[in-house]
This record gives structure tokens, sequence and C-alpha cells, in this order.
């Protein structure tokens, strides 16, 4: 029972930070986007680098991907910044994590790199992710780099609205309005 109850993030940082000095590797991997989040001191930033830092010298997807994100969305007390972002992403996708693999398509999409990598990553992704399901709906739709085909836009649309992507519902609503 003790489980069921939230607690605080204070608390989640305690027990990865206690883990970690156990050996736990993955625990400490689970520290850096903790302070990425929460943390405004510069002291608890040096700690979450240092995590993302080991971790992407471990080849971590996870890891290489927060650091991408952190870096992105200016966390850690760093400027907004592109540098190795695209790079990074492209690391963490082809390491597995549907995440990485929606959002560097979507990076290649957005930086009109290559329309035909970033649908071969939209559909990797989209076997479980729904936000890569809807993404696919849009560049189907719009003809972001290949033909527009709306029977394909409608299908993933629909695909994310089943599972549960508002989103979707209301991509649909427009389509057949």
């Amino acid at each position: 029972q003790a489980f069921a109850k939230k607690g605080s993030t204070s608390d989640a940082l305690y027990w990865f930070k206690e883990a970690s000095q156990q050996g736990h590797v993955q625990a400490g991997y689970n520290i850096a986007p903790l302070l990425a989040k929460t943390e405004s001191n510069p002291d608890m930033h040096e700690s979450a680098w240092r995590w993302l830092y080991h971790g992407t010298q471990m080849g971590q997807p996870k890891v290489i991907y927060n650091l991408a994100t952190a870096i992105n969305t200016a966390s850690l007390g760093l400027p907004k910044s592109k540098y190795n972002y695209g790079q990074w992403l492209e690391q963490a996708a082809s390491g597995g994590l549907t995440q990485a693999q929606n959002d560097y398509a979507v990076y290649l999409q957005v930086e009109q790199k290559s329309a035909k990598q970033s649908l071969m990553w939209l559909n990797r992704a989209a076997a479980t992710d729904v936000k890569a399901q809807f993404n696919l709906g849009l560049v189907y739709a719009r003809g972001d780099g290949i033909t527009p085909n709306d029977d394909a836009a409608l299908h993933w649309w629909k695909t994310a609205e089943a599972n549960g992507n508002a989103q979707a519902q209301t991509m649909i609503g427009l389509f057949y309005n």
C-alpha cells in the first residue's frame, strides 16, 4: 500500500540517488531528467549534466534523448540551442526509443532535411507511439515532401484517435468538414 501513494520529486530523487550509490546505473540516469525539470540550483544542474554525460558515453538512448531535449528546451540553466540536437535525436532514435524516433522525424521535417527519412522514422515509431500516428496523418495530409494522400492521413488519424489522441479527433472532424 505504501507504493500506491504518489510521492514527491524529492522522494524520487532520494531513492534514485540511493540506488545509484549502490551501483544501479539506470537509477542514476533517471536523476538527470528529474533535476532538469525541477531544480533551478546550479549545483543540481552540474549533477544532472554529469549523469547525462555518463549516459551518453554509455550509449543509453533514453539519456541521449534527455540530453537533446534539455538543450533544445533550455533546461539545466542553458540557453536554448540546436547544437547537436539532430545528431543526438538520431542516435536515440537508432537505439529504438520511439519518442526519439518521432521527434527526430519531426526535426527532419521542420528543418527540411529529408522527407523520406522522416517518413521512415515516423512509420517505425507509429507501431507503438500515438504521437507518431498523429504526425503521420499530418505528413500525409499536408504532403510534406511527399504526394498528399488523404486516405493515409485519415487512416493514421483514426489509428491515433483509437489510441486516445484528442487532436486526431479534431483533425478527423476537420477532414470530414
